[in-house]
């Protein structure tokens, strides 16, 4: 067999071997519905139309080094009773942390944690009951470490093409067995409609030949903004650092030589424009300069969406 990809009308085959076929409309809905309601948040972290192909769906027979074929940024996640892993390759995360404004590992972790926030409440409406999501820190993996993790029988790997203008990116879900995974797989509410025919190869998937084994993920740490159960007043008193950044430029080491009293230095900002307001170094806010009894202040515009406030790497 040349490919793996299996079409919508072939995605029953991806039950463990030996064991009776069951629906699998349930998997394909959340994965499908996710799919959809991530057109506009990303429209919105770059601002362009976005395009999504996909979910396109394999059933994952190989080592992750032999069907992923880059080094590769990965977050792991647990979703219900199930293992989730997204990766995407760095090439495709320095691309994508270029238009977001971000570090390509920031940038990794905002969009993986914005999809699988999409497939938890996608995966919660399908089976009726909620499915906690809990997200790990993004990591990078070289192409040994991707070989020294094996995959078990019965785990699929779902693709997705983002594309915007000539260029986009290619982000894949390691979806591995659990009882919530085998809930999806056996409901049978009707599926949203998928795209017919085989999906363009993108750069990450080749083909290859290699037995299925046991998985041995490796454990890793919760990110340090994950979220716990602490009432606010432990944190109410805390003071924080607030800075309002009107604009920047950049000068060689003679301009600033030639620095002087009344010189003006133009900023990239154009008049008018919001300034940029940080707490701790992270953006929270937009907003306008104003004069208040004789002292400046920021009249806030915009507040930053949640999951541009990640701190940095």
């Amino acid at each position: 067999m040349g490919s793996h990809i299996l079409s919508p009308d072939e995605i029953d085959a991806l039950l463990r071997a030996g064991r009776p076929e069951a629906s699998q409309q349930g998997l394909l809905q959340v994965l499908t519905i996710s799919a959809q309601g991530m057109v506009g948040p990303l429209q919105e972290m770059i601002k362009r139309p976005v395009k999504i192909e996909g979910p396109y769906v394999e059933s994952l027979e190989h080592t992750l080094d032999q069907v992923i074929s880059e080094e590769s940024y990965v977050v792991p996640a647990d979703l219900g009773q199930g293992e989730l892993f997204a990766f995407i390759s760095r090439a495709d995360a320095k691309r994508f942390s270029e238009e977001i404004g971000r570090s390509a590992g920031a940038a990794v972790l905002i969009l993986s944690q914005t999809w699988l926030e999409k497939l938890a409440g996608a995966v919660s409406s399908v089976l009726k009951q909620e499915a906690p999501l809990r997200l790990f820190q993004a990591r990078e993996l070289t192409l040994p470490e991707l070989a020294a993790l094996p995959v078990e029988s019965g785990t699929v790997l779902i693709r997705h093409l983002l594309r915007w203008n000539q260029t986009g990116l290619e982000l894949n879900l390691l979806w591995r067995d659990g009882s919530t995974f085998q809930a999806l797989k056996k409901e049978k509410t009707p599926a949203a409609p998928l795209g017919a025919g085989r999906p363009k190869r993108g750069s990450v998937i080749k083909k290859c030949t290699s037995p299925v084994t046991e998985a041995a993920f490796l454990p890793l740490d919760l990110p340090s903004h994950a979220a716990e159960a602490h009432p606010i007043t432990l944190v109410e008193d805390i003071d924080l650092l607030v800075e309002v950044e009107l604009g920047q430029v950049e000068l060689t080491l003679n301009e600033l030589l030639e620095l002087k009293p009344k010189t003006v230095i133009p900023l990239e900002r154009h008049a008018g424009e919001a300034v940029d307001v940080f707490v701790n170094k992270n953006p929270v806010a937009k907003g306008e300069v104003v004069v208040l009894d004789e002292h400046f202040g920021v009249r806030v515009l915009e507040i930053v969406p949640a999951a541009e406030r990640i701190p940095n790497d």
